[in-house]
């Protein structure tokens, strides 16, 4: 990107596609290695080791070496096993003919496709992109017109040695075994139960050997997890599902659809503000249906929820340099409706992202992303804490820390600056329910109401201590004063 990105003419060097990225050679190939190399690349080797062995061995000792880093600090609570795992081609048809390809941007390459492009022929492969409030093919084109090979002369094309596919009589590539990732010992493959299992118990087993309390988190493809499926699979003790959740229409068009939105897991349009927000919400109580299916539990971490900022062709920079104040009012609401959601079904979450190098013409420095929620650009005032913070109010609201019992509700109007929570109180617990109240919303203060007692916490002012007199339900509400 460093030599062929120009900012004034953004097509030279257009943003990675996920959903693109996914279905290319290097990751369809990487993928099934790292899963399944034993069973569907038995000829891959490295040092006489199947590439699955070795990777995962490496992959599991690398954590290994940072647990043994991190063990003694008391911050650190658990392990991710990977960021955003895909499947490779395991469990699909070689041809193509049962891939899902309606979130797919740009070229849609069949796993076929992938490796005879990557094998020095030229394929005629469709081309989607988003119009409207869908995705649709908008022509096609010919992919290496040079018929240029990745296989060097000292390798061999792995798929074609594999027996996946090979030459007819006329010297024409056809697939030999289209049921190569699909089928196994006569039965259909279960990636999940077969080949995801596996590698997180040995993960697992690998960071609990040097930290034995560790919580291991685990993610699964979004639309898997919003669309509520049910996943095979078998896992230790303490492992949770972390999902990312990301409201894809928006990101995709970049311009945030609050009053009409398209829902991937109806793949059906969605129109009017309250329609949209309900549909965040319904999104997130499918991922912890996800986990409650799965694991018999709702325990659940959206380890990534966020939105770009360079919306409108950075709209919200052209303001701030007039009127700060009014710069992030998009992104406030696209902030305030996707922690309602949040709040609505109790999910924690992490933001995506924090990036201390943004600025507004790189964004993050890296895909062209710009998820930051800090800039250099925007910080004018060094002794400001919030200086350089970008829609703040959305994202940094009031919520419960922890509870002297089981939640029940928690919401925050952001327009009134009223915050609800309902809680079943258990006196039982001695150590009082924690509250997080920012001051940014409530610069004159604030008013509790609450059936037990309340006091600022002493170390720190935005922190509520609540103690609840008696026990079951209690409600506690927060309005400025």
């Amino acid at each position: 990107m460093q030599y062929r990105f120009d900012p004034s003419q953004p097509k030279s060097y257009e943003s990675m596609s996920w959903s693109n990225n996914l279905i290319r050679f290097v990751n369809g190939t990487m993928w099934t290695i790292f899963f399944g190399g034993e069973d569907f690349a038995s000829s891959c080797k490295i040092n006489t080791t199947n590439a699955q062995e070795y990777l995962q061995e490496h992959f599991i000792g690398a954590f290994g070496e940072l647990a043994r880093y991190v063990k003694d600090n008391p911050y650190v609570i658990g392990f991710s096993t990977l960021n955003e795992p895909g499947k490779g081609w395991i469990g699909q048809l070689v041809d193509g003919s049962d891939m899902d390809v309606s979130e797919i941007i740009g070229y849609t390459f069949t796993p076929f496709d992938s490796m005879l492009l990557a094998a020095g022929y030229s394929r005629e492969i469709p081309l989607r992109a988003i119009k409207r409030l869908g995705i649709r093919e908008i022509g096609r084109d010919y992919l290496n017109p040079k018929q240029v090979s990745c296989w060097t002369e000292s390798s061999k094309d792995l798929w074609k040695e594999e027996g996946v596919w090979g030459l007819d009589d006329g010297n024409n590539p056809v697939i030999l075994r289209n049921d190569y990732f699909k089928i196994k010992n006569g039965k259909e493959i279960e990636f999940y139960k077969e080949y995801l299992t596996p590698f997180v118990s040995k993960f697992t087993q690998g960071i609990r050997e040097i930290i034995p309390d560790s919580y291991i988190f685990f993610g699964l493809p979004l639309d898997i997890i919003v669309k509520g499926e049910r996943i095979d699979i078998d896992l230790p003790p303490d492992v949770f599902l972390e999902g990312h959740w990301y409201d894809v229409a928006s990101i995709g068009m970049k311009r945030f659809m609050k009053k009409a939105n398209f829902d991937i897991k109806t793949g059906k349009t969605v129109i009017g503000e309250g329609n949209v927000q309900n549909m965040f919400v319904q999104q997130m109580q499918a991922i912890k249906e996800t986990a409650i299916k799965t694991f018999g539990h709702d325990m659940v971490l959206l380890g990534e929820i966020g939105m770009c900022f360079d919306l409108q062709n950075k709209k919200a920079y052209d303001i701030w340099s007039k009127n700060p104040k009014k710069a992030w009012d998009t992104l406030i609401s696209a902030f305030s409706m996707y922690y309602n959601a949040l709040d609505a079904n109790l999910v924690h979450s992490i933001h995506w992202n924090y990036t201390p190098d943004n600025n507004n013409k790189f964004g993050d420095l890296w895909n062209l992303e710009d998820f930051s929620i800090f800039s250099e650009d925007q910080k004018i005032d060094s002794s400001d804490i919030n200086s350089g913070g970008r829609a703040i109010e959305g994202f940094c609201r009031p919520h419960l820390v922890h509870v002297a019992g089981n939640p029940q509700e928690m919401s925050f109007d952001n327009k009134k600056k009223t915050f609800k929570l309902r809680y079943n109180a258990n006196s039982s617990i001695k150590a009082p329910t924690v509250m997080y109240v920012p001051e940014i919303h409530y610069p004159n203060g604030f008013t509790i109401e609450t059936s037990g007692e309340w006091e600022r916490s002493p170390s720190n002012t935005q922190i509520v201590l609540l103690h609840a007199i008696v026990d079951g339900s209690q409600t506690v509400i927060i309005k400025p004063r």
